[in-house]
């Protein structure tokens, strides 16, 4: 039973995702038409959510970590300098 709600659950997303490029698509072929470079600035703008996605991440597995003994304003600082 549970491996088919799985299945059920990733054909869902599967169809989900495919919907979201498929109308990322649509939205940036009319984009284009307007400014050539939306293309360009969209890969930025992924890019940058997904670098800043994985340092979060990595920040809460440090911060997290309970024998680390590692605070959170230690790790800003570390990244500052």
């Amino acid at each position: 039973m549970e491996n088919t709600s799985t299945n059920s659950s990733q054909m869902a997303f599967e169809k989900l995702r495919d919907a979201a490029i498929e109308n990322m698509c649509i939205a940036l072929l009319a984009a284009y038409r307007v400014d050539p470079d939306c293309v360009r600035a969209l890969v930025a703008s992924v890019s940058n959510r997904l670098f800043t996605a994985e340092k979060s991440d990595r920040y809460l597995i440090v911060i997290s970590g309970p024998s680390l003994g590692v605070q959170y304003e230690d790790v800003l600082k570390s990244n500052a300098s």
